[in-house]
């Protein structure tokens, strides 16, 4: 999230106004996500990532990004909310055919923790939907990989 900020920042202004225009955002942004280690991520866990010990879908957390992105781009939270609604309840399923990206406690979570970003987590992260409480943890694992270690890339800016 500071990276997100950081290229931001560098950008001129018309291109800032570009990168938060409505029509650009929709499709143009993404936490680029490490495949897992070997033996982890597997089955139903195949698209979780693990935060604070627990594995939430990393469709999920990826919109801790999108809040960062409006903060940056100086949306109103009211407007930011709406977006992340639309997209979860009207554009995935009725464009996509994707009923299954609900707008759930945990989209909500991650984009409110991007939006108010401090530097950290919160302690208080949302509760994983989706039943992946059964994912092994797969920490450890990649504790010592660079991949799992260092910043997460981003599609945007």
């Amino acid at each position: 999230m500071n990276a997100v900020k950081t290229r931001f920042d560098a950008l001129s202004d018309d291109e800032k106004a570009k990168r938060c225009a409505l029509s650009h955002l929709f499709g143009t942004w993404d936490i680029v996500f490490p495949s897992p280690p070997a033996g982890c991520g597997e089955g139903a866990c195949s698209d979780t990532v693990m935060v604070s010990g627990k594995c939430y879908d990393k469709w999920k957390v990826n919109y801790i990004l999108f809040g960062r992105i409006s903060s940056l781009c100086d949306f109103w939270r009211i407007k930011m909310e709406g977006i992340v609604a639309a997209q979860k309840l009207i554009r995935k399923p009725f464009v996509d055919g994707d009923w299954e990206n609900e707008y759930t406690g945990d989209v909500r979570g991650f984009t409110r923790i991007g939006y108010n970003w401090d530097g950290s987590l919160l302690s208080g992260l949302p509760g994983p939907t989706g039943g992946f409480g059964g994912c092994k943890p797969c920490d450890k694992a990649g504790a010592k990989d660079w991949k799992y270690s260092s910043a997460f890339s981003t599609t945007w800016p």
